[in-house]
Formats: C-alpha cells, structure tokens, sequence
C-alpha cells in the first residue's frame, strides 16, 4: 500500500535527522573530554591535581572517541536505510534540509476517529461490499414480483385487394404465482451474504478503530517522554557547570565532572531520540487514519 511506503520514507527521514543530532551530541562530549584532559595535564603541572585526573581524563576522552565513531557509523546507516527506502542506489549521496523538532499540537482522538472512517481505504471496500450485497436482496426478491410489460408490432399489408400496415400496441402484466421455491433461496442466500458483509464491514471498522487508539496513545506517551527528557538536559547541563565549577576551585574531583559530563550527553541523547519517537508516532496515527502524507524535503547532492 502506498501510504505504508511512504511511512517507511517518514521513519528513515526521521531516522537521519535523530542520528545527525546524536552525532552532535557525541562531538560535544569528545570536546569536552579533550578539554577535560587539558585542564588535568595543567592541574597536574601546577601541582594542583593528581596523577589519577590525568589518567581519568583520559579514559574519558577514549571513550568519548569510540562512541563518535559509533555514532558516525549510525549516521552513515540512517542514510543507506533512507535511500533503500526511497528505492534510490545504495552509493547516492543524500544531504537533508531540516532539523528534528519538537512535537507539535497533540491530536484529538475522536477527530482522528472520525477520519479515519472516513479515509481508511479498507473501510470503504467494506462498505461497497456491504451496499452491494443489500442491493441483491432485492434483485432476489423481485421474482415474485410483478412485471409489466410494452408490446408494439407493424404488420405490412400487400395482396391483390389491400396494401398498407397494420399497427397493434399492447400491455402485459405478468404475475408469478409460485416458482418452486427458487425465489425464497435466493433471497435467504442473499440476506446470508449481507449479514456476513455487515460483520465483516463492523469488524474492519473495529480493527481500524483500535488501530487509531493505539497509535493515539503512543503519541501521547512520546509527548510525555520529551518532556520529561528536555527536562532532565537542563538539570544535566546545571550539574556539569556545578561540577566543573568545583574541580576548577578545588574542591570536587575529577571523577564528578566526567560523571557529569556522561550524563549529559545521556540526557542529550534521550532528548533526541523522544523527539523522534514523538515524530514517528505521529506518522504512524497518519497512517492508521488513512491521513495523506506531507512530502518531507530532502535534497540529491549534485
């Protein structure tokens, strides 16, 4: 199904935008790890810190470089499932114009509701259905009903004594008086696939109903999630800066500050990937509504 496609190009174009940012956020924190590292080698030199801030900064700092290339990797496989999933060869080159964003107005669950018996393909099929089997009880029915029928004719005159033509006109009324049964059948046959259209029609409409609720659900639930997430990278950033303010005066170690810097960029990675959960649950009630899609920008590098 179309819309099941395009779906899938909605996912993998969130999916380059969530590991682009957490690309960035790896970059920070292999930054900060270098820096981290400078300020220990410095302390040290001063006298002001121990040998074991050297050794922890540069843990630290490897660390830092393996999950950027991790995360680069993560990049360069967000692109390969974007273009397979435009059905583009594996070596083109994509560059994208956008960010990931925030979730934006929630949706209302009887509006979707409503949509999506109105849009929802499979429904409609079912309603055809349903409409087309109602239509053939009464074609069942009409053998016993009564018929009424025209009748013309012109008979051309041409002997030896008269010439011309003789017009008659008539009407017929026909009336089945009894046609062994055959009528009954069809008309119980008839109503027997109504019925199990009408079923079949109220299962897809409780099926696509169910569908809609839970892609609601889970929309709400992301909401929640990057809330909660944006939340937690403003109480990370304060630790850090608290935690490099007191290794800075002397009085923390470097342990609180790599501690803190670590979850950071946690909390800077969890941001990330709510916003794209929040983004693909969107995109996945669109497509339990039978929603058209928006075309999202990318464009082909020359």
């Amino acid at each position: 199904m179309k819309q099941t496609v395009v779906f899938g190009v909605r996912q993998a174009y969130f999916g380059v935008l969530v590991s682009e940012e957490v690309l960035r956020a790896r970059t920070q924190a292999r930054d900060l790890s270098a820096l981290h590292l400078k300020v220990a080698q410095a302390r040290y030199q001063e006298g002001l810190a121990p040998k074991a801030d050297i050794t922890k900064a540069e843990v630290e700092l490897a660390n830092a470089n393996l999950e950027l290339i991790r995360a680069q990797n993560e990049v360069s496989l967000a692109y390969a499932t974007l273009s397979n999933a435009l059905g583009l060869p594996p070596t083109t080159s994509l560059k994208l114009a956008g960010e990931l964003q925030a979730p934006g107005e929630q949706p209302i669950l009887e509006a979707s509701l409503a949509f999506s018996y109105q849009h929802r393909p499979e429904l409609k099929r079912a309603e055809a259905s349903l409409q087309a089997a109602r239509s053939a009880i009464k074609v069942a029915a009409s053998g016993t009903s009564p018929s009424l029928f025209a009748t013309a004719s012109i008979n051309w005159l041409d002997n030896s004594s008269l010439s011309g033509s003789d017009w008659t006109a008539g009407v017929a009324l026909s009336f089945p008086l009894w046609d062994g049964g055959g009528t009954e059948a069809r008309v119980r046959q008839a109503r027997a696939a109504a019925e199990s259209a009408q079923a079949a029609y109220d299962n897809a409409k409780q099926q696509i109903g169910l569908e809609v609720q839970q892609a609601f659900l889970n929309v709400m639930e992301a909401d929640q999630r990057v809330a909660t997430a944006e939340a937690l990278v403003a109480q990370a950033e304060e630790n850090y800066r608290i935690a490099q303010g007191r290794y800075a005066a002397g009085v923390g170690p470097m342990l609180d500050v790599v501690d803190a810097e670590t979850a950071l960029t946690a909390a800077r990675t969890s941001y990330a990937q709510a916003r794209y959960d929040a983004q693909v649950a969107r995109a996945r009630l669109d497509l339990a509504m039978g929603k058209p899609f928006p075309r999202e920008g990318s464009t082909r590098e020359k």
